[in-house]
Parts: C-alpha cells; sequence; structure tokens
C-alpha cells in the first residue's frame, strides 16, 4: 500500500500484517500480508483522524521485485 498523508499528520496506526513501513518525503508505502485486514484499519484510522490517503494505491508486489527479494543478500536489501 502506497499513500501519502497531508502535513502535519500523526503516523499510521500499527497493523497486524505488515512485514515493512518506510515513511518517505512523498509519503507511506506499507508492505503487508494481509492487505484487506490493513487497508480496512488504515482506512479507519484515517476516518477516525479526519486525514485523506492521498494517492492510495494496493498493489502486488512485481515478479522482478519478488525475484529480487529472494535472490539480494538480506544485508545489501534497501527495500
Amino acid at each position: 500500500m502506497r499513500f501519502r498523508l497531508p502535513a502535519p499528520a500523526p503516523s499510521p496506526p500499527p497493523m497486524t500484517g505488515l512485514s515493512q513501513v518506510a515513511s518517505q518525503p512523498g509519503g507511506w508505502e506499507l508492505r503487508t500480508g494481509r492487505p484487506t485486514a490493513d487497508l480496512h484499519a488504515l482506512a479507519g484510522w484515517a476516518l477516525d483522524h479526519g486525514l485523506e490517503l492521498e494517492a492510495l494505491t494496493v498493489s502486488r508486489p512485481t515478479l522482478e521485485e519478488v525475484y529480487l527479494r529472494l535472490t539480494t543478500p538480506a544485508e545489501t536489501r534497501t527495500s
């Protein structure tokens, strides 16, 4: 899941399926094994705080991303 939050906004809530959270200058990237449950939690949190999840996208990793994750040593990965 990728999205932007308006400034200033609190960090997203903890979610059960997350394997990676990255805050970037342009927004957030969350990787999860439970996208439906975590998207539900994220959307509920945004609504409770009166926030819009700008540029929200939910997508599966590409074949290239999966390949690189499987073949790149953990200590040299950037994401």
